[in-house]
């Protein structure tokens, strides 16, 4: 090589004395045979010498292996500037020399781990990428998008991603325990990183405070998804959020160490809390997202949640809601989800509301089956819980605990064992629309409730097991704890006779009763009305005092009241014109007035 730099050299000063010009010698380079040029006799021979030793030169090094070295990371494209340096692994890439590190160059990683190739089953290479290196950084190696080499102080190869990929950290998904994997990945998360979820993954007790972060997953399904967390059965929550603004987009979780219809009592998904105890969660739930088998799937400690388009299978608390201090809990959103399935012997409800005071609570547009119970919660102010359809829950669907001024409109319940709704403690609720069908228990119960409205409520076939506790149920219940209420154009009604006990029982006081309501075919009487309380209103079931009916003989079931009375539908001469009920009860005391004259 040292012979060939020499004629070069000897060859190149030769050039620099000719008399042809540098365009001229171009010319003759590039065999422009229309150009006359006029050189020294030696230049043209020289010249010709020159080019054929130097392609001698450049053959002797393709001969040598240079350029086409796969092994020394010194030669192939190591030679060329600004070219892209090709290795197998992560660790081909830590272990290139120092000579190998340059900033001009990029460097291609097949994979994360080696060993793909031959694996079964076959699963390809990933976690692989694009990298540079930077000599005059020193941040924190993470394993992932941040690579130190061992002994090197200045200088880290960087990934060249926006994203934060679980496999670019190493994730295999081989049912091993990789939470510091995956702690390692979401601890270098930005403001406004992007998270994904590509593999089956076993972790528990992750955190991430960035804000305003994307959690997404890449996977074809979420039903037996690749893309899958796998709570490594712990009480402490498989990720707590502590920044605000998350948005979790797609992606799976489930607890693995329990059977479907098992719960590893006191497990949670996702909490979302601020880490400084701040209220403003402000996160979003998306994109069918599942959640399987945890006691809590969400666990919500803050205000402003939206939780959207998402599967929650086999939760014993899916959505769980507590106050922070004294504030207010507002601005939770569960619109559009589906829930399904429930913890064997247990009982308890889809969303859950807890705290003293709250308002703006959207619960709506949901579809459960099979759960225990769908809401617990308040009916607040600028809030409302409709248009759900519940079928077959174990226990009560609805239970509405407190709150003031809020609305439940247009939800279904079918086949349960409670009560279609309870609404207990509540100041000014409105409940408009509701289909009731086949329900253990009641139809609507009400206590301790002032001002409420319940309108245009279709009951049907409540109580047709009655016999499995003993109790018999009524249609709509209205507790002598209730006051200033009002019943509107109700319809209750039993397709099985003997189920059931009144169609609608009023103990309330200063009930109105408006519209058409209409009771018909339950086993002990349509209506009851307290005689203790006054009641309004003169359509529908009752009148504004006393009730009267028609027959041939003074009642022998049902409870009446005093002064209500049966008019006799027989015209016999001699007998009672009817009767009246003169001490209350059941069926009470009745005694005849008038007598029906002979002419």
């Amino acid at each position: 090589m040292a012979d060939n730099e020499t004629i070069i050299e000897r060859e190149l000063a030769m050039l620099a004395t000719a008399e042809a010009s540098t365009e001229k010698l171009r010319q003759i380079v590039h065999g422009d045979e229309n150009t006359e040029v006029v050189v020294d006799s030696g230049v043209l021979p020289t010249l010709k010498k020159w080019m054929k030793d130097s392609a001698a030169f450049l053959t002797d090094i393709v001969q040598k292996g240079d350029l086409q070295g796969a092994t020394d990371p010194l030669k192939g494209a190591g030679l060329v500037g600004r070219s892209a340096v090709a290795v197998q692994t992560i660790a081909d890439l830590l272990a290139l020399p120092a000579g190998a590190r340059k900033y001009d160059q990029r460097y291609i990683v097949a994979s994360y781990h080696g060993g793909w190739a031959v694996e079964v089953p076959y699963i390809g290479p990933s976690g692989g990428g694009e990298f540079v290196w930077d000599p005059a950084c020193t941040l924190a190696d993470n394993g992932g998008t941040v690579l130190a080499v061992s002994g090197v102080t200045t200088g880290r190869f960087l990934r060249l991603t926006k994203e934060f990929v679980d496999a670019d950290f190493g994730v295999r998904g081989d049912g091993t325990d990789e939470s510091t994997k995956w702690q390692k990945l979401l601890s270098s998360v930005p403001t406004a990183g992007v998270v994904v979820l590509t593999k089956r993954a076993r972790v528990q007790a992750l955190t991430c405070n960035a804000d305003s972060a994307v959690f997404t997953a890449r996977s074809a399904s979420y039903i037996d998804s690749p893309a899958l967390l796998l709570h490594a059965a712990s009480t402490i929550p498989l990720l707590t959020v502590g920044g605000f603004g998350w948005k979790i987009e797609a992606g799976a979780f489930e607890d693995p160490g329990v059977d479907f219809g098992a719960v590893n009592f006191g497990s949670v998904a996702i909490r979302f809390q601020r880490s400084n105890g701040a209220r403003d969660v402000d996160a979003a739930v998306s994109g069918s997202t599942l959640f399987r088998k945890f006691d809590r799937a969400l666990h919500i400690v803050g205000i402003n949640t939206r939780v959207t388009d998402s599967l929650f299978s086999h939760c014993l608390r899916p959505i769980y809601v507590d106050q922070v201090g004294s504030e207010i809990v507002r601005g939770i959103r569960v619109n559009g989800n589906r829930f399904h399935g429930r913890i064997a012997d247990m009982l308890d409800y889809c969303v859950t509301i807890n705290g003293s005071s709250h308002s703006e609570i959207q619960v709506c547009d949901n579809i459960a089956d099979g759960v225990a119970g769908f809401y617990k919660g308040p009916l607040s102010r600028r809030s409302s819980v409709s248009d759900n359809q519940v079928a077959t829950p174990a226990t009560d669907a609805f239970v509405f605990m407190g709150g003031a001024y809020g609305r439940a409109d247009g939800n279904t319940v079918g086949g349960g064992q409670g009560h279609g709704m309870i609404l207990d403690g509540c100041t000014s609720p409105t409940i408009d629309g509701a289909t009731i069908d086949s329900m253990r228990m009641g139809g609507i119960l009400l206590r301790r409730c002032t001002n409420w409205k319940v309108r245009s409520p279709d009951i049907t076939n409540v109580n047709t097991n009655y016999a499995a506790d003993g109790n018999i149920y009524d249609g709509i219940l209205i507790e002598s704890t209730c006051s200033v209420g009002e019943l509107d154009t109700a319809h209750v009604r039993q397709l099985i006779p003997t189920s059931g006990r009144y169609g609608i029982n009023n103990l309330g006081n200063q009930t109105i009763f408006s519209g058409n309501n209409v009771a018909m075919n339950f086993a002990v009487g349509n209506f009851n009305q307290s005689t203790t309380q006054r009641a309004y209103g003169n359509t529908g079931v009752m009148s504004n005092k006393q009730r009267e009916d028609y027959g041939t003989a003074p009642p022998a079931a049902g409870t009446w009241g005093l002064g209500d009375k049966i008019w006799n539908t027989s015209t016999v001469a001699g007998t009672f014109i009817g009767w009246v009920c003169v001490s209350p009860g059941s069926p009470g005391i009745w005694k005849g007035f008038g007598v029906i004259e002979s002419t």
